[in-house]
């Protein structure tokens, strides 16, 4: 799905632009960055699923521990689109059906080049000294 209007800067692109304003772009959710513990719902082959993707994921800041429900969901769609490929050639129903449930939650997970484009996350902040210089110099 398309968004529509001109795409959004980031808060490093503001930053660096000199055009980051605090009243405006200082609102974001803070999330729990913590490696977020498999859902006991996931059988075997989903959990081999999640402990293979959940750390990249969690790495790149875009899993969190408030999202490991959803996530568990995205490999029960996962391993479920699998068993349609292999197992039921036959069925392409089933085989769109699970696709579109695993294409729509990925994206929420930036699964696709695409979908990471119009993830927005928050870089973890790093102390950068020259910042800090300048703040000292400005007063």
């Amino acid at each position: 799905m398309e968004t529509r209007g001109r795409k959004k800067k980031t808060k490093e692109q503001k930053r660096l632009e000199g055009t980051l304003r605090a009243d405006r772009d200082s609102r974001s959710l803070s999330a729990d960055m913590t490696m977020p513990i498999a859902p006991s719902f996931l059988d075997e082959d989903e959990f081999k699923i999640w402990s293979r993707l959940a750390p990249r994921l969690n790495k790149r800041g875009v899993l969190s521990y408030d999202d490991a429900d959803s996530f568990g969901w995205f490999c029960v769609a996962l391993n479920r689109l699998i068993y349609a490929k292999r197992e039921c050639t036959n069925d392409v129903y089933l085989f769109q059906k699970w696709f579109a449930i695993y294409d729509k939650l990925g994206a929420k997970f930036g699964y696709t080049p695409a979908d990471r484009a119009s993830l927005k996350i928050d870089s973890p902040k790093k102390d950068d000294p020259l910042d800090a210089l300048l703040k000292r110099r400005s007063g």
